[in-house]
């Protein structure tokens, strides 16, 4: 597995994921991105998984908000965008992190809208 990239953009970082064929690949590649962003102190991360195709199955997708409420996520502001082969309804990932109560994570298609929501004021 190819290892994420991760790019400063003055306000925000961007974070590209490689393609993710299975959970533990995107696990690892969560992890990744959270030592970046604690070693960096951002404050508001662009995560493109655009590359992965893969549309995991559900109870796939609570273990990896389970992966990411472990981590006690209550900063940074986080959007996300996936690749429409690999995404189901945006706010059907929008309640899952509710579940978890987890409001700091945005999952869009589109990579402008990701960029307005992590640059409106809070």
């Amino acid at each position: 597995m190819d290892k994420p990239v991760s790019e400063s953009k003055g306000q925000y970082v961007v974070i590209t994921f490689p393609s993710c064929s299975s959970v533990d690949d995107i696990k690892k590649n969560i992890d990744w991105m959270f030592d970046v962003i604690g070693k960096q102190e951002y404050s508001k991360v662009l995560v493109d998984m655009t590359s992965t195709k893969k549309k995991f199955r559900v109870e796939e997708l609570w273990d990896i908000a389970l992966s990411i409420w472990d981590k006690g996520i209550r900063h940074p502001k986080i959007a996300l965008v996936s690749s429409r082969e690999s995404a189901y309804d945006e706010r059907f990932f929008q309640h899952m992190m509710q579940e978890f109560d987890i409001n700091l994570i945005r999952f869009t298609l589109d990579k402008e809208v990701a960029v307005e929501w992590l640059n409106e004021k809070e």
